[in-house]
């Protein structure tokens, strides 16, 4: 319920000193968009410092000058009046909360040897509570948060006394950040965090881990959606000529629309709508594809100028003749869908181990029995399953696999329009598209990658260059006039792992027990969940369980066999990813 000034004054409400307009108005935007300020001590306004500070003894008691004539006690009682047992600490001063995984294992445990030592207690942290700690720890405070991180119950009846976090310093609501690489096995057991993986290699553990397999391990190099996962611009349609892939679509929003339900969590999916403009030449083509979507399940459909007026009012919408429109479309965020999919894999019981680079499989004769790993170990597996994107056709050469993928670099800019252009659809001509960006700015990204260079990925340019940014303006300036106070804002660039054909690998090889599923070409976010059960599928079965999703489809042999799976319904002057 909202109130004017008047009805404030008539009910005798007045406005909080400490959650006045301004600061619910900065907690609402940390909240839309993970961006919060942080100011020392955890405070925007200015602390008094110690010096500042004159303590008067004689005002407080008198100069103690005989302990025979005069104690001075330091000790204190919590919970003196209410607690069945208070805690009595020896001094003021006890350890606050640092989480298990910020410190080490053994660091915990002398925390909490040092406290007992000088009669105070230690505090949990958001880690979780271990037993090494508890043993030691003469009075141990457990760190109750809103988060789900390192909650047990059983823990927390072993706690002395209970803190409940209600915010830290300038980020109500929340706490720090871990650090990837201090993501151990065990730190991930008691914080219930996956860790690592990309969103295919995900998505395949996810869709393992539904259908009741669980003896399944993932590798990753690094952490959780810290490869080309996270580059993705996130666009979500389902507008495509080939109708397998228009399915995958399909399948991957069926299961972004209902993410709060599978996954518990917001995975930054934002329903829009996404609206595709086509020149003259291109209409036949268009109403053709939008029949084929039509069949295997896609809402799409055939709109007017003056509908895509109405929700692009800044746009010049003059070169386009016709329009198709799908108003489930939109844009998420492809790191925290990859997250989800990895915490709902480990919660079923699949293993996702970060920090674990794979050296080289392990190959018996013409079958794969597993893989070694940089440690020395060994991991054994019936099936191996090779997600691992750019970097997948020099990994699989050495094995007579050639999967051919180019790597190539693709830039995206952000712009603020320099006016409030309130919720718009995703907007694609073919060629370029863009999107709005949580905050105001739109994000600009080039579909037409006829003319690329190859790349390293793991040593490109990690910005847009002054060629594409000064592209940006042309073609953001001659699209959309209505941005008359636009500016450049920001700009990043990733890699596309390239096949021949613009579309993914998704396959079994020419050794037994070796899955590939790489190549995607740019498509790989937004057709994730599909991909994560037809990797399933051809694990457990063999074949796709989805007759909408042939699986011969993105077979690997199709390049040798020179039948490029391609569009029948080709756009002119379109870009490849169609």
């Amino acid at each position: 319920m909202t109130h004017t000034t008047d009805d404030r004054a008539r009910l005798g409400l007045r406005e909080s000193a400490t959650f006045d307009r301004p600061t619910i108005a900065a907690i609402q935007r940390a909240a839309e968009t993970g961006i919060y300020d942080i100011r020392g001590w955890g405070a925007k306004r200015p602390l008094p410092h110690f010096d500042d500070l004159l303590f008067l003894g004689a005002s407080m008691s008198r100069y103690p000058l005989e302990g025979y004539r005069e104690k001075c006690g330091t000790d204190v009682v919590l919970g003196d009046r209410f607690a069945k047992y208070p805690l009595h600490l020896d001094i003021p001063v006890t350890i606050a909360g640092m989480s298990f995984g910020a410190l080490s294992g053994p660091a915990k445990e002398a925390l909490g040897r040092g406290a007992s030592e000088v009669g105070t207690s230690t505090t949990t942290g958001d880690g979780g509570m271990t037993p090494e700690e508890r043993g030691q720890s003469k009075y141990l405070v457990y760190q109750y948060l809103p988060s789900r991180y390192g909650m047990n119950p059983d823990d927390l009846r072993k706690a002395d006394a209970i803190e409940v976090v209600l915010g830290q310093g300038a980020k109500p609501g929340g706490g720090g950040m871990l650090l990837g690489q201090n993501i151990s096995e065990r730190v991930a057991g008691m914080r219930t965090l996956p860790e690592g993986c990309g969103i295919e290699g995900a998505a395949a553990a996810w869709a393992l881990g539904q259908r009741g397999v669980t003896d399944v391990v993932v590798a990753e190099r690094n952490t959780v959606a810290s490869g080309m996962t996270g580059k993705s611009s996130g666009i979500i349609r389902c507008h495509y000529g080939v109708t397998s892939l228009a399915a995958m679509a399909t399948a991957g929003l069926e299961v972004f629309e209902k993410a709060e339900e599978i996954f518990g969590t917001d995975i930054g999916f934002r329903q829009t709508g996404y609206v595709l403009g086509i020149g003259e030449p291109n209409v036949e083509s268009l109403r053709k594809s939008l029949a084929t979507q039509r069949a295997v399940g896609v809402q799409t459909e055939e709109i007017d100028r003056s509908d895509v007026a109405c929700t692009w009012p800044f746009a010049d919408l003059s070169p386009f003749e016709a329009f198709g429109w799908e108003a489930r479309g939109g844009y998420g965020d492809a790191y925290m869908t990859a997250q989800a999919f990895a915490a709902s894999a480990r919660a079923a019981g699949v293993r996702i181990r970060q920090g674990t680079t794979v050296t080289e499989l392990s190959v018996v004769g013409d079958r794969v029995t597993g893989v070694r790993l940089a440690d020395g170990s060994e991991v054994s597996a019936a099936t191996v399953v090779v997600a691992t994107g750019v970097w997948t056709r020099p990994f699989l050469a050495r094995y007579g696999v050639d999967v051919p993928i180019r790597v190539v670099r693709e830039q995206i800019v952000t712009i603020a329009p320099g006016i409030d252009i309130g919720t718009v659809p995703v907007f694609s001509d073919l060629v370029q598209y863009v999107r709005p960006e949580v905050g105001g700015d739109i994000l600009f990204g080039n579909s037409d990658l006829s003319d690329v260079a190859e790349a390293d990925p793991d040593n490109y340019f990690n910005r847009a260059t002054d060629a594409f940014v000064n592209l940006t303006v042309d073609k953001v300036g001659t699209r959309f006039p209505g941005f008359t106070d636009a500016a450049i804002t920001g700009s990043y660039a990733g890699c596309y792992d390239v096949t021949p054909d613009w579309n993914p690998v998704i396959s079994t090889t020419g050794l037994d027990g070796l899955i590939v599923a790489a190549g995607f070409s740019g498509h790989g976010f937004k057709i994730a969940p599909a991909v994560g059960r037809l990797v399933a599928d051809l694990v457990v079965d063999g074949h796709s369980n989805d007759p909408r999703i042939p699986h011969s489809d993105f077979r690997l042999s199709r390049f040798d066999e020179g039948e490029l799976l391609k569009s029948p319904y080709p756009y002119v002057d379109a870009g490849q990813m169609r």
